[in-house]
């Protein structure tokens, strides 16, 4: 029979769903990621811990594993899911309508887990339930899409007016991009919390940031764009799963692979941001999914070799 669940088993497992956002178990650093959220909207904060609530209930009421919830790798997907939902669309409803997500992204979640044996899940349930959701409103009249949604033809399509860019303001919205969220102080408090959680992870993270940066400027990217952070934050989230999370050994080899992984988000989400752009969907983190999965299958002799 088991034990009770404890108050600290709940504190734990709620804040670790925000830190394996950017694949870190750590409570502090979670605590500071919701601090983050909670400077940009109180409601992003509250749908988004709501949103957890939810995703640890499913979870202990479908696979009764609590130490996958107390991980945080069950509620993760939710609060990200949760956050877009509330940004993307609007209506009367649409509170229910982002619980409802965080619900339906943690039972994907829960399914993905039972056939991805070779691979990590990663933020894929985020990424399907979002665009599936977001598309409700080319059918469904109760759901409203926001102003940051809008379909545009590739037959007109145009870059956007060219910009100075605000170096410190790219690198802090990288951060806070993770989340959805364009704040330069939610960036500050989120990198705070990778402080917290090691050397390794810190220096990934501010290392890629740069590397992505570079990368897009070096291409051509729209300067609009990169002053937003948006060819940033894919970037941390590779290095980070490449350096850090999914590569334990030790290895200037690895390391420096995780940040060519990290470039290498900044031509898919090009690529991915302008396939989608006639449905009005942003590209999300399937950036970093896709470059995540290619690095880590492509490594597996270098792994092997390095250990």
């Amino acid at each position: 029979m088991q034990k009770p669940i404890s108050t600290r088993y709940l504190f734990r497992s709620f804040l670790h769903s925000f830190s394996q956002v950017i694949l870190l178990d750590n409570w502090k650093t979670g605590l500071f990621i919701f601090l983050g959220i909670l400077t940009v909207s109180w409601q992003y904060a509250a749908v988004s811990g709501l949103g957890v609530v939810i995703a640890m209930g499913i979870g202990l009421l479908l696979t009764k594993d609590r130490e996958f919830i107390e991980s945080g790798l069950m509620g993760y997907n939710a609060v990200l899911t949760s956050i877009a939902i509330l940004i993307f669309l609007d209506g009367p409803s649409i509170w229910l309508l982002a619980l409802f997500g965080a619900g339906l992204s943690t039972m994907v979640t829960i399914a993905l887990n039972r056939y991805f044996i070779h691979l990590p899940v990663l933020t894929l349930p985020f990424n399907i339930t979002a665009w599936v959701i977001l598309l409700f409103p080319y059918k469904l009249e109760a759901v409203k899409m926001s102003d940051q949604l809008l379909p545009q033809s590739l037959m007109n399509w145009q870059a956007a007016p060219d910009r100075s860019i605000d170096w410190m303001a790219a690198f802090f919205k990288s951060i806070s991009e993770i989340f959805l969220l364009d704040s330069t102080t939610a960036g500050m408090l989120i990198l705070l919390g990778i402080i917290l959680a090691g050397k390794r992870a810190s220096t990934s993270t501010v290392i890629s940031i740069f590397v992505a940066l570079i990368t897009a400027l070096l291409l051509g990217a729209e300067a609009e764009q990169i002053h937003l952070g948006m060819y940033g934050y894919n970037a941390v989230l590779a290095a980070l799963a490449v350096c850090h999370t999914f590569n334990q050994i030790p290895s200037n080899f690895l390391f420096v692979y995780g940040l060519i992984g990290a470039a290498l988000t900044v031509p898919i989400t090009a690529a991915f941001s302008i396939m989608l752009a006639p449905y009005g969907l942003p590209a999300l983190t399937i950036p970093f999914v896709i470059t995540t999965w290619l690095m880590l299958l492509s490594s597996k002799s270098v792994i092997a070799e390095e250990s």
